[in-house]
């Protein structure tokens, strides 16, 4: 995903956070050669976002590990983990936040996209 953005946009640093922080150091390793710009392991979500201007999940989290609260007007967000009712990224107030949410399949993202689904129904 970083590479595809760097098409994009200008990467000038990418900071990494897991909850296993050897699997950061790990991907930031293998992963810096192949992108030409420095990796960093993040200790935090929150220092994973601080300043970013571009985020990334991709995780399994059954629970929302990025808040709207982290969030910083004009942040670029990419939720491409969470692919079932049962997985969510991105709480409920991060989803509200947003001026524009796409999909590749409306129909699907109705199903499985539960960051998009619980804030439909919690509106209702």
């Amino acid at each position: 995903m970083a590479a595809a953005s760097s098409a994009v946009r200008s990467i000038t640093r990418v900071r990494v956070y897991s909850r296993t922080p050897e699997r950061a150091k790990a991907f930031c390793e293998a992963n810096a050669p192949l992108l030409g710009v420095p990796l960093e392991p993040a200790e935090s979500v929150e220092g994973a976002l601080d300043s970013a201007d571009i985020v990334i999940t991709v995780t399994t989290a059954r629970e929302p590990i990025v808040s709207g609260a982290m969030l910083k007007p004009g942040m670029h967000l990419n939720a491409v983990g969470a692919n079932s009712l049962a997985r969510r990224e991105l709480d409920t107030h991060a989803v509200a936040r947003c001026d524009r949410i796409f999909v590749d399949d409306v129909q699907q993202a109705r199903i499985e996209a539960a960051e998009l689904v619980i804030p439909i129904e919690v509106r209702r």
